[in-house]
Protein backbone atom coordinates (compact mmCIF):
# COMPACT_ATOMS: atom_id res chain seq x y z
CA UNK A 1 0.00 0.00 0.00
CA UNK A 2 3.11 2.35 0.81
CA UNK A 3 4.37 1.39 -2.45
CA UNK A 4 1.29 2.35 -4.53
CA UNK A 5 1.13 5.96 -2.32
CA UNK A 6 4.71 7.10 -3.02
CA UNK A 7 3.99 5.92 -7.05
CA UNK A 8 0.73 8.45 -6.70
CA UNK A 9 3.19 11.47 -5.19
CA UNK A 10 5.29 10.47 -8.11
CA UNK A 11 3.32 10.30 -10.60
CA UNK A 12 1.46 13.50 -9.77
CA UNK A 13 5.03 15.46 -9.43
CA UNK A 14 4.68 15.87 -5.68
CA UNK A 15 7.40 17.66 -3.87
CA UNK A 16 9.73 14.95 -1.86
CA UNK A 17 9.40 17.15 1.42
CA UNK A 18 5.47 16.94 1.48
CA UNK A 19 5.62 13.48 1.00
CA UNK A 20 5.41 11.02 4.26
CA UNK A 21 8.18 8.20 4.81
CA UNK A 22 7.55 4.58 4.58
CA UNK A 23 7.62 4.33 8.72
CA UNK A 24 5.24 7.18 9.00
CA UNK A 25 2.96 5.46 6.75
CA UNK A 26 3.23 2.34 8.75
CA UNK A 27 2.99 4.26 11.87
CA UNK A 28 -0.80 6.22 10.85
CA UNK A 29 -1.83 2.80 9.49
CA UNK A 30 -0.78 0.42 11.70
CA UNK A 31 -0.96 2.13 15.38
CA UNK A 32 -3.01 5.43 14.87
CA UNK A 33 -5.84 3.30 12.90
CA UNK A 34 -5.18 -0.30 14.16
CA UNK A 35 -5.75 -1.30 10.36
CA UNK A 36 -4.69 -4.56 9.00
CA UNK A 37 -5.23 -6.67 5.50
CA UNK A 38 -6.84 -9.78 5.21
CA UNK A 39 -5.20 -12.39 3.27
CA UNK A 40 -7.32 -12.97 0.69
CA UNK A 41 -9.21 -16.05 0.45
CA UNK A 42 -7.89 -18.28 -2.79
CA UNK A 43 -7.82 -21.89 -3.33
CA UNK A 44 -4.98 -23.75 -2.64
CA UNK A 45 -3.07 -24.73 -5.31
CA UNK A 46 -2.33 -29.12 -5.33
CA UNK A 47 0.56 -29.59 -6.40
CA UNK A 48 2.26 -26.66 -4.48
CA UNK A 49 0.36 -28.93 -1.07
CA UNK A 50 1.98 -31.73 -2.72
CA UNK A 51 5.69 -30.15 -2.74
CA UNK A 52 5.68 -28.57 0.42
CA UNK A 53 4.32 -32.46 2.32
CA UNK A 54 6.99 -34.33 0.20
CA UNK A 55 9.67 -31.80 1.50
CA UNK A 56 8.29 -31.99 5.04
CA UNK A 57 9.00 -36.58 5.12
CA UNK A 58 11.98 -36.92 7.03
CA UNK A 59 12.84 -40.14 5.22
CA UNK A 60 13.87 -37.81 1.53
CA UNK A 61 17.72 -38.28 1.13
CA UNK A 62 19.39 -34.74 0.87
CA UNK A 63 20.00 -35.58 -2.95
CA UNK A 64 16.03 -36.03 -3.86
CA UNK A 65 14.94 -33.05 -2.09
CA UNK A 66 17.79 -30.80 -3.91
CA UNK A 67 15.37 -32.56 -7.18
CA UNK A 68 12.37 -31.68 -5.45
CA UNK A 69 13.47 -28.18 -4.57
CA UNK A 70 14.11 -27.53 -8.10
CA UNK A 71 10.70 -29.09 -9.47
CA UNK A 72 8.96 -26.77 -7.00
CA UNK A 73 10.88 -23.52 -7.99
CA UNK A 74 10.30 -24.39 -11.56
CA UNK A 75 6.62 -24.74 -10.70
CA UNK A 76 6.50 -21.25 -8.92
CA UNK A 77 8.89 -19.78 -11.70
CA UNK A 78 6.18 -20.74 -14.25
CA UNK A 79 3.29 -19.60 -12.21
CA UNK A 80 4.52 -16.13 -11.77
CA UNK A 81 5.31 -15.87 -15.46
CA UNK A 82 1.45 -16.92 -16.30
CA UNK A 83 0.33 -14.35 -14.09
CA UNK A 84 3.10 -11.26 -15.94
CA UNK A 85 1.70 -12.46 -19.59
CA UNK A 86 -1.52 -11.80 -17.43
CA UNK A 87 -0.68 -8.45 -16.69
CA UNK A 88 1.11 -7.40 -19.93
CA UNK A 89 -2.17 -8.06 -21.56
CA UNK A 90 -4.58 -6.07 -19.43
CA UNK A 91 -1.70 -3.23 -19.97
CA UNK A 92 -2.64 -3.64 -23.83
CA UNK A 93 -6.18 -3.56 -23.52
CA UNK A 94 -5.74 -0.17 -21.56
CA UNK A 95 -4.54 1.06 -24.31
CA UNK A 96 -5.89 -0.63 -27.35
CA UNK A 97 -9.72 -0.08 -27.89
CA UNK A 98 -9.99 -3.01 -29.93
CA UNK A 99 -8.65 -5.39 -27.29
CA UNK A 100 -10.56 -6.28 -24.95
CA UNK A 101 -9.38 -8.67 -21.64
CA UNK A 102 -12.36 -10.53 -19.55
CA UNK A 103 -11.24 -12.30 -16.57
CA UNK A 104 -13.87 -14.95 -15.14
CA UNK A 105 -14.88 -17.30 -12.00
CA UNK A 106 -17.28 -19.56 -11.37
CA UNK A 107 -18.44 -19.46 -7.64
CA UNK A 108 -18.82 -22.81 -5.73
CA UNK A 109 -22.18 -23.56 -4.96
CA UNK A 110 -24.64 -21.30 -2.89
CA UNK A 111 -26.99 -22.60 -0.82
CA UNK A 112 -30.60 -22.39 -0.83
CA UNK A 113 -33.01 -22.40 1.35
CA UNK A 114 -30.42 -20.95 4.00
CA UNK A 115 -32.14 -20.95 7.88
CA UNK A 116 -31.05 -20.56 11.01
CA UNK A 117 -32.72 -23.40 12.70
CA UNK A 118 -31.23 -26.77 13.55
CA UNK A 119 -33.27 -28.99 11.27
CA UNK A 120 -32.68 -27.00 8.24
CA UNK A 121 -28.73 -28.21 8.42
CA UNK A 122 -29.53 -31.66 7.96
CA UNK A 123 -31.73 -31.03 4.48
CA UNK A 124 -30.45 -30.96 1.11
CA UNK A 125 -30.22 -27.40 -0.02
CA UNK A 126 -31.07 -26.10 -3.87
CA UNK A 127 -27.77 -24.93 -5.25
CA UNK A 128 -27.39 -21.38 -6.90
CA UNK A 129 -23.89 -21.31 -9.38
CA UNK A 130 -22.71 -17.31 -10.25
CA UNK A 131 -20.85 -16.88 -13.03
CA UNK A 132 -18.87 -13.82 -12.43
CA UNK A 133 -16.76 -11.57 -14.87
CA UNK A 134 -14.54 -8.84 -14.92
CA UNK A 135 -13.68 -6.82 -17.68
CA UNK A 136 -10.54 -5.48 -17.43
CA UNK A 137 -10.76 -2.41 -19.85
CA UNK A 138 -13.73 -0.63 -17.88
CA UNK A 139 -12.74 -2.75 -14.21
CA UNK A 140 -16.61 -3.29 -14.68
CA UNK A 141 -18.37 -6.64 -12.89
CA UNK A 142 -21.42 -8.51 -14.23
CA UNK A 143 -22.58 -11.81 -12.03
CA UNK A 144 -25.15 -14.12 -13.95
CA UNK A 145 -27.04 -16.46 -11.34
CA UNK A 146 -29.10 -19.09 -12.03
CA UNK A 147 -30.11 -22.27 -9.91
CA UNK A 148 -29.39 -26.21 -10.20
CA UNK A 149 -32.88 -26.34 -12.00
CA UNK A 150 -31.83 -24.52 -14.80
CA UNK A 151 -28.57 -25.97 -15.72
CA UNK A 152 -25.72 -27.17 -14.18
CA UNK A 153 -22.04 -26.07 -14.18
CA UNK A 154 -19.79 -28.11 -16.22
CA UNK A 155 -18.70 -26.14 -19.06
CA UNK A 156 -20.39 -22.90 -18.22
CA UNK A 157 -17.36 -20.25 -17.80
CA UNK A 158 -17.14 -18.64 -21.32
CA UNK A 159 -13.72 -16.44 -20.96
CA UNK A 160 -10.26 -17.18 -19.73
CA UNK A 161 -9.74 -18.49 -15.67
CA UNK A 162 -8.47 -21.05 -14.39
CA UNK A 163 -6.96 -24.39 -15.16
CA UNK A 164 -10.15 -26.43 -14.62
CA UNK A 165 -10.18 -28.73 -17.56
CA UNK A 166 -14.06 -30.07 -16.86
CA UNK A 167 -15.47 -26.16 -17.44
CA UNK A 168 -12.86 -24.64 -19.44
CA UNK A 169 -11.37 -27.01 -22.08
CA UNK A 170 -14.26 -29.08 -23.11
CA UNK A 171 -15.55 -29.29 -26.24
CA UNK A 172 -18.46 -27.81 -25.32
CA UNK A 173 -16.95 -24.39 -24.79
CA UNK A 174 -14.76 -24.33 -28.04
CA UNK A 175 -18.95 -25.03 -29.67
CA UNK A 176 -20.05 -21.92 -27.89
CA UNK A 177 -16.68 -19.56 -29.44
CA UNK A 178 -17.52 -20.93 -33.15
CA UNK A 179 -21.32 -19.71 -32.47
CA UNK A 180 -20.17 -16.30 -30.69
CA UNK A 181 -17.68 -15.60 -33.80
CA UNK A 182 -20.30 -16.50 -36.49
CA UNK A 183 -22.83 -14.76 -34.85
CA UNK A 184 -20.79 -11.73 -34.27
CA UNK A 185 -18.02 -11.07 -37.30
CA UNK A 186 -16.69 -8.09 -35.96
CA UNK A 187 -15.29 -10.40 -33.13
CA UNK A 188 -11.71 -11.38 -35.40
CA UNK A 189 -10.14 -13.66 -33.01
CA UNK A 190 -10.61 -14.66 -29.38
CA UNK A 191 -8.05 -16.24 -27.02
CA UNK A 192 -7.97 -18.20 -23.84
CA UNK A 193 -4.99 -18.28 -22.02
CA UNK A 194 -5.21 -20.29 -18.52
CA UNK A 195 -3.63 -19.69 -15.37
CA UNK A 196 -2.01 -22.71 -13.19
CA UNK A 197 -4.76 -23.73 -10.99
CA UNK A 198 -4.47 -22.45 -7.15
CA UNK A 199 -2.40 -19.98 -8.71
CA UNK A 200 -4.90 -17.65 -10.66
CA UNK A 201 -5.91 -14.34 -8.13
CA UNK A 202 -8.79 -13.85 -10.12
CA UNK A 203 -10.30 -9.72 -9.94
CA UNK A 204 -13.80 -11.84 -9.73
CA UNK A 205 -13.01 -14.16 -6.98
CA UNK A 206 -13.23 -10.49 -5.05
CA UNK A 207 -16.76 -10.88 -5.67
CA UNK A 208 -17.35 -14.03 -4.11
CA UNK A 209 -15.49 -12.92 -1.25
CA UNK A 210 -17.89 -9.89 -1.12
CA UNK A 211 -20.90 -12.06 -1.30
CA UNK A 212 -19.72 -13.86 1.85
CA UNK A 213 -18.57 -11.06 3.36
CA UNK A 214 -22.21 -9.49 3.54
CA UNK A 215 -23.72 -12.85 4.22
CA UNK A 216 -21.84 -12.53 7.42
CA UNK A 217 -21.98 -9.61 8.28
CA UNK A 218 -26.32 -9.85 8.39
CA UNK A 219 -26.28 -12.58 10.93
CA UNK A 220 -30.56 -12.95 11.08
CA UNK A 221 -30.74 -12.88 7.44
CA UNK A 222 -32.34 -15.82 6.25
CA UNK A 223 -31.51 -16.82 2.32
CA UNK A 224 -35.35 -17.98 1.16
CA UNK A 225 -35.01 -18.08 -2.55
CA UNK A 226 -32.24 -17.05 -5.25
CA UNK A 227 -33.66 -14.10 -5.52
CA UNK A 228 -31.97 -13.02 -2.32
CA UNK A 229 -28.42 -14.31 -3.12
CA UNK A 230 -29.13 -11.53 -6.22
CA UNK A 231 -29.45 -8.80 -3.89
CA UNK A 232 -26.42 -8.75 -2.23
CA UNK A 233 -24.66 -7.40 -5.51
CA UNK A 234 -24.61 -4.47 -7.42
CA UNK A 235 -25.02 -5.66 -11.13
CA UNK A 236 -26.70 -9.27 -11.02
CA UNK A 237 -28.66 -10.88 -13.70
CA UNK A 238 -30.49 -14.08 -13.07
CA UNK A 239 -30.38 -16.47 -16.28
CA UNK A 240 -33.84 -18.13 -17.24
CA UNK A 241 -33.47 -21.44 -18.80
CA UNK A 242 -33.78 -20.21 -22.46
CA UNK A 243 -30.88 -18.58 -22.37
CA UNK A 244 -28.80 -21.95 -22.15
CA UNK A 245 -27.88 -23.81 -25.41
CA UNK A 246 -27.59 -26.93 -26.15
CA UNK A 247 -23.79 -26.41 -28.04
CA UNK A 248 -23.70 -30.24 -28.45
CA UNK A 249 -26.13 -29.91 -31.61
CA UNK A 250 -23.02 -28.12 -33.39
CA UNK A 251 -21.23 -31.34 -32.98
CA UNK A 252 -23.00 -34.39 -32.60
CA UNK A 253 -25.27 -36.10 -35.36
CA UNK A 254 -23.91 -36.71 -39.21
CA UNK A 255 -25.77 -33.04 -40.01
CA UNK A 256 -23.61 -31.45 -38.04
CA UNK A 257 -21.19 -28.53 -39.05
CA UNK A 258 -18.91 -29.69 -36.60
CA UNK A 259 -17.08 -32.67 -35.24
CA UNK A 260 -14.95 -33.67 -32.60
CA UNK A 261 -11.20 -34.66 -33.31
CA UNK A 262 -8.33 -34.80 -31.08
CA UNK A 263 -5.52 -34.62 -33.93
CA UNK A 264 -4.10 -32.34 -35.71
CA UNK A 265 -3.73 -31.53 -38.85
CA UNK A 266 -0.48 -33.13 -38.94
CA UNK A 267 -1.89 -35.72 -37.97
CA UNK A 268 -0.62 -35.62 -34.35
CA UNK A 269 -2.44 -36.13 -31.13
CA UNK A 270 -3.24 -32.90 -29.09
CA UNK A 271 -4.68 -32.91 -25.32
CA UNK A 272 -7.10 -29.87 -24.56
CA UNK A 273 -6.41 -30.73 -20.40
CA UNK A 274 -2.79 -29.98 -21.32
CA UNK A 275 -2.93 -26.55 -23.32
CA UNK A 276 -2.08 -23.53 -21.71
CA UNK A 277 -3.00 -20.91 -24.57
CA UNK A 278 -6.68 -21.68 -26.94
CA UNK A 279 -7.65 -19.37 -29.71
CA UNK A 280 -10.51 -19.09 -32.53
CA UNK A 281 -10.18 -16.72 -35.41
CA UNK A 282 -13.13 -15.31 -37.82
CA UNK A 283 -11.26 -16.13 -41.07
CA UNK A 284 -10.95 -19.63 -39.98
CA UNK A 285 -13.91 -20.99 -38.06
CA UNK A 286 -13.85 -24.65 -37.56
CA UNK A 287 -10.03 -24.21 -37.12
CA UNK A 288 -8.83 -24.56 -33.47
CA UNK A 289 -4.96 -23.48 -32.48
CA UNK A 290 -3.90 -24.62 -29.14
CA UNK A 291 -0.47 -24.69 -27.17
CA UNK A 292 0.78 -26.45 -24.43
CA UNK A 293 3.37 -23.97 -23.94
CA UNK A 294 3.54 -20.58 -23.74
CA UNK A 295 6.77 -20.72 -25.87
CA UNK A 296 5.76 -23.43 -28.05
CA UNK A 297 4.19 -22.97 -32.09
CA UNK A 298 0.12 -23.23 -32.12
CA UNK A 299 -1.31 -26.92 -32.97
CA UNK A 300 -3.86 -26.71 -35.09
CA UNK A 301 -6.78 -28.81 -35.32
CA UNK A 302 -9.61 -29.02 -38.05
CA UNK A 303 -12.98 -29.37 -36.81
CA UNK A 304 -15.01 -28.97 -40.18
CA UNK A 305 -17.03 -32.18 -40.80
CA UNK A 306 -16.69 -32.17 -44.16
CA UNK A 307 -13.19 -31.09 -44.72
CA UNK A 308 -12.62 -33.86 -47.03
CA UNK A 309 -15.16 -32.53 -49.04
CA UNK A 310 -15.21 -29.21 -49.05
CA UNK A 311 -11.58 -28.40 -47.49
CA UNK A 312 -13.74 -24.89 -45.95
CA UNK A 313 -15.63 -23.59 -43.46
CA UNK A 314 -19.57 -23.73 -44.88
CA UNK A 315 -21.11 -20.58 -43.18
CA UNK A 316 -24.17 -21.18 -44.93
CA UNK A 317 -24.99 -24.31 -43.38
CA UNK A 318 -24.26 -23.08 -39.79
CA UNK A 319 -27.56 -23.29 -37.87
CA UNK A 320 -29.00 -19.72 -36.87
CA UNK A 321 -31.30 -20.85 -33.95
CA UNK A 322 -29.89 -23.64 -31.31
CA UNK A 323 -32.24 -25.38 -29.28
CA UNK A 324 -32.58 -24.75 -25.54
CA UNK A 325 -31.01 -26.86 -23.17
CA UNK A 326 -33.64 -29.01 -20.78
CA UNK A 327 -34.80 -27.92 -17.97
CA UNK A 328 -32.71 -30.16 -15.01
CA UNK A 329 -35.15 -31.65 -12.54
CA UNK A 330 -33.85 -32.46 -9.11
CA UNK A 331 -33.77 -35.20 -7.31
CA UNK A 332 -37.15 -36.39 -5.47
CA UNK A 333 -35.16 -36.69 -2.14
CA UNK A 334 -34.12 -33.08 -2.62
CA UNK A 335 -37.28 -32.08 -3.42
CA UNK A 336 -38.85 -33.57 -0.61
CA UNK A 337 -36.52 -31.93 1.97
CA UNK A 338 -37.06 -28.59 0.12
CA UNK A 339 -40.97 -28.49 0.58
CA UNK A 340 -40.54 -30.10 4.39
CA UNK A 341 -38.92 -26.44 5.33
CA UNK A 342 -41.76 -24.72 4.08
CA UNK A 343 -43.66 -24.44 6.96
CA UNK A 344 -40.57 -22.19 8.47
CA UNK A 345 -40.48 -19.43 5.42
CA UNK A 346 -43.09 -17.48 4.19
CA UNK A 347 -46.11 -18.57 2.32
CA UNK A 348 -45.59 -16.25 -0.56
CA UNK A 349 -42.06 -18.58 -1.30
CA UNK A 350 -44.04 -21.54 -1.31
CA UNK A 351 -45.07 -21.79 -4.99
CA UNK A 352 -40.80 -21.44 -6.29
CA UNK A 353 -40.54 -24.80 -4.84
CA UNK A 354 -43.37 -26.44 -4.80
CA UNK A 355 -43.34 -26.04 -8.99
CA UNK A 356 -39.39 -27.14 -9.29
CA UNK A 357 -39.20 -29.91 -11.79
CA UNK A 358 -38.10 -33.18 -9.67
CA UNK A 359 -37.24 -36.53 -11.03
CA UNK A 360 -37.34 -39.67 -9.44
CA UNK A 361 -33.59 -40.31 -9.95
CA UNK A 362 -31.06 -38.59 -7.57
CA UNK A 363 -29.28 -37.13 -10.31
CA UNK A 364 -28.46 -33.25 -9.69
CA UNK A 365 -27.35 -33.73 -5.83
CA UNK A 366 -24.85 -30.81 -5.23
CA UNK A 367 -22.16 -31.31 -2.77
CA UNK A 368 -20.63 -29.12 0.04
CA UNK A 369 -18.34 -27.83 -2.99
CA UNK A 370 -19.44 -28.09 -6.81
CA UNK A 371 -15.80 -27.21 -7.89
CA UNK A 372 -15.32 -31.07 -9.67
CA UNK A 373 -14.45 -31.21 -13.08
CA UNK A 374 -17.55 -33.40 -14.58
CA UNK A 375 -18.36 -32.85 -17.83
CA UNK A 376 -21.83 -31.85 -18.75
CA UNK A 377 -23.01 -32.41 -22.32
Amino acid sequence: MCTLYLQFCKDNHIDETFIAKRWVCFDVFDKHFQLSFKPPDVDACDLCDSFQARLKCNALGQADKNILIAEYESHLIESKRMCNLKSEDIKASKTTPTHKVLRTDLQKGLPTLLLTNGISFYKRKLWILNYTLFDSSDKSVHCMMWDESKAGHGGARKWSSDDCYGQNKNIVIIMCFFWIMNKYPQIKCVNLKYLLKGHTHMDADTIRALIERKRKKMNNMTILTPWDWQQMLIICTAWDKKIFKRFTSLFSGRSAQFIYRKTSVEKEKVLRSSCVHIQVQQENIAMLYMKSSFDSEFDTVDLNRLKRKSGRFEEEKFPKILPVKFPVPISEQKSYDLISLLPYVPSVCHAFYKNLQKSSVNNRNYPESADNDSLEH
